[in-house]
């Protein structure tokens, strides 16, 4: 069934976009939404109606089953399929994380679905000690060669590249952020290279509770390098998201 659903969505497929191309693709829900209808027959065959439950840069669908991720070609079809390789190498390791229920994107034509198995989820915030256990079996995995260095800056750099069309921002400004964005990149990117550990990049939000435990999700921001990165995210946490302090040393004690 699962065959059978897989052919007939590459047969609807058109080439893949390069990762190259830069070009933005406006992505409606009713777009994303036929995406995700095929994507789901490729994981399990079936044609059940699909649910939204979060529309972003990503369109994300489910069903009693399946979880849905859409995007177009504003994120490479290699980052989509290294997000689904890295979740299956977590749990080939005995790392809870979220399982994909086809190994490799559906690609239909500029857009891309990821397809995971929608897990039962347990009310209530994943416990600190759950976390910090969590991050710990993570960090201790030698991060596959195939994993890429872990950018640390990406998001700012994403976000330093669309201030030349905002109005608001000075050229003198731009200039200052773009030379201190270059004088980071050099001090951490040493710092970053001396270790080759899996790195998630966003935690403790992306983790979540179900019933087979705390489990890892999103992948977006994960790459090989220094699992201190994490601890640091961790650590910092309290005065940027107005976490209780407290949390934050139950996650550690847990780390450690």
């Amino acid at each position: 069934m699962v065959e059978r659903g897989f052919k007939l969505a590459a047969a609807k497929a058109a080439p893949a976009m390069c990762a190259g191309q830069s070009q933005r693709v406006s992505m409606s829900i009713a777009q994303a939404r036929e995406v995700a209808h095929l994507a789901v027959l490729a994981g399990d065959g079936t044609d059940t109606p699909l649910e939204v439950i979060r529309a972003g840069s990503a369109i994300v669908f489910a069903n009693k089953q399946l979880v849905v991720r859409v995007t177009d070609v504003s994120v490479p079809v290699s980052e989509a399929a290294l997000h689904l390789h890295l979740a299956a190498y977590l749990q080939a390791h005995g790392v809870l994380a979220a399982i994909p229920a086809l190994p490799e994107p559906v690609v239909v034509g500029e857009y891309a679905a990821s397809v995971w198995l929608r897990e039962i989820v347990v009310e209530g915030a994943p416990s600190p000690e759950s976390i910090g256990r969590l991050l710990a079996a993570t960090h201790q995995l030698h991060a596959p060669a195939w994993l890429p260095r872990f950018d640390a800056l990406a998001v700012t750099r994403r976000r330093l590249e669309s201030f030349p069309a905002n109005p608001l921002v000075l050229g003198t400004e731009l200039e200052l952020l773009q030379t201190s964005l270059r004088l980071a990149e050099a001090a951490l990117g040493q710092y970053l290279r001396a270790k080759s550990q899996i790195v998630h990049g966003d935690i403790p939000g992306n983790v979540m509770t179900t019933a087979r435990g705390s489990v890892l999700i999103d992948f977006a921001n994960s790459g090989r390098g220094d699992p201190t990165w994490d601890l640091t995210r961790l650590l910092h946490g309290p005065s940027r998201f107005a976490r209780d302090p407290s949390t934050v040393e139950l996650i550690l004690d847990a780390y450690v």
